[in-house]
């Protein structure tokens, strides 16, 4: 992957992990270097090394 934005802001990822999406389910971990707040549906955007873009629901957790 190579960026990914929360839906309706500018602020990029610092951290994805893993890397390569697999077919199928994935289950990614996304890093923001600001606070993402709980509650309501978020969409993070996606895009691929290849320039194809995904949006994936959002689930936020503490850590």
């Amino acid at each position: 992957m190579d960026t990914a934005t929360l839906e309706g802001t500018n602020n990029y990822s610092v951290n994805i992990t893993p890397v390569y999406l697999q077919p199928g389910n994935n289950v990614i971990t996304v890093t923001f270097a600001f606070h993402v707040s709980a509650g309501g549906t978020q969409r993070i955007r996606l895009v691929l090394e290849n320039g194809s873009t995904v949006y994936v629901l959002l689930t936020s957790s503490q850590s």
